[in-house]
């Protein structure tokens, strides 16, 4: 008898969980964002790019854009250190988070993603998602085996 009555009330809930309430604001945390973007293997592209062309015009002997090159990562770093500071906007990263946007609120999770939502707005936060985008890669791989635990090494 309880069974059946378990299944009935099994078979009334649907099989979707229903989609988050329209109006949720989507937010993220800056800093975990920033650190994340600087060691993602977009960010990682960019260099190396930038590396590649430096080379090629050194190569050529464009002295001029080899300055140009390093004018530039001089400013990105720079850019990054205001970024960290909270001193500068993150717009070159938004830009690149676009496609994640864009999805994230196809997929109905939020209405909207921004930096600082409107007090009072119902918010998720939507860093972990934003993270798994960018796959930010380690941030040092171990060069060596971690040492023994205490209770393997021997008594003295």
């Amino acid at each position: 008898m309880l069974l059946r009555v378990v299944l009935a009330l099994l078979a009334c809930l649907p099989l979707v969980a229903p989609p988050p309430p329209s109006g949720r604001i989507g937010t993220f945390d800056r800093t975990r964002l920033l650190n994340a973007w600087y060691s993602s293997p977009a960010w990682n592209q960019v260099l190396k790019a930038k590396t590649a062309e430096r080379d090629a015009a050194r190569a050529a002997g464009d002295r001029r854009h080899v300055k140009s090159i390093e004018h530039w990562a001089r400013n990105q770093q720079k850019l990054a250190q205001r970024q960290l500071a909270g001193k500068a906007k993150i717009d070159n990263i938004l830009t690149a988070l676009q496609p994640a946007f864009t999805q994230l609120v196809r997929q109905g999770r939020v209405a909207a993603i921004v930096e600082h939502a409107p007090a009072g707005a119902a918010t998720v936060d939507v860093t972990p998602q934003l993270l798994d985008y960018l796959r930010p890669a380690p941030l040092r791989s171990p060069s060596r085996p971690p040492p023994p635990s205490a209770r393997n090494m021997p008594n003295r």
